[in-house]
């Protein structure tokens, strides 16, 4: 969507980390939308693609490598040294295959994430599925168990819901669902668990 932030840094300044940011055109978001690592042996020769707080870290050099997903580039990796012509070929090949079992990595965990989501999230209408609620419930139960806190529950039913899916269809029985659901959602706190039971 042609917009990118920093998730992770190692190894640099405080002041870097808050002074450092993704600009539209930069050389993070050319290196996502080319797919083409660029190395940069001394950043005194290309002025208009290092930012000062580049130099004030004292780097000489550095790469960005792109990190390739199964359908789309999810980011872009740096390395910076503090010394100039540094990156050999051999080493340019090293991370270039280093980003890619990184990327691979990443995009593993975030699937895998997904299908963790989708193991307790109810599909049509977003809300914790039965699973969810047991789960999560039995979690919430036992802190406030722990902690002598009041615990409430509340089961809603929609009386005749059968008679809306036969008179007018299952999917207009859905969008009954999902507007009872955003109003539920909308209707509690955020730290409270709704859930689809049925």
């Amino acid at each position: 969507a042609g917009q990118a932030r920093m998730m992770a840094c190692v190894g640099m300044s405080e002041q870097f980390k808050a002074r450092t940011d993704v600009r539209p055109g930069g050389t993070t978001l050319t290196v996502i939308r080319t797919r083409q690592p660029l190395l940069i042996q001394d950043v005194t020769q290309q002025p208009d693609l290092v930012k000062p707080i580049v130099l004030e870290e004292g780097i000489k050099s550095f790469i960005v490598l792109p990190l390739p997903g199964r359908e789309r580039i999810m980011g872009a990796m740096f390395v910076y040294l503090r010394r100039e012509h540094v990156f050999s070929d051999d080493e340019v090949r090293l991370l270039m295959t280093f980003a890619n079992q990184a990327a691979l990595g990443i995009e593993n965990a975030r699937l895998f994430a997904e299908v963790q989501n989708l193991a307790l999230k109810d599909p049509l209408t977003g809300l914790y599925n039965r699973r969810g609620l047991f789960e999560l419930g039995r979690l919430e139960f036992a802190r406030a168990r722990r902690f002598g806190r009041p615990f409430a529950s509340m089961m809603l039913d929609i009386d005749r819901f059968k008679r809306v899916n036969d008179a007018y269809g299952h999917p207009v029985g859905d969008q009954v669902l999902q507007a009872l659901a955003k109003h539920c959602q909308g209707s509690v706190r955020e730290i409270d668990l709704v859930a689809r039971y049925g």
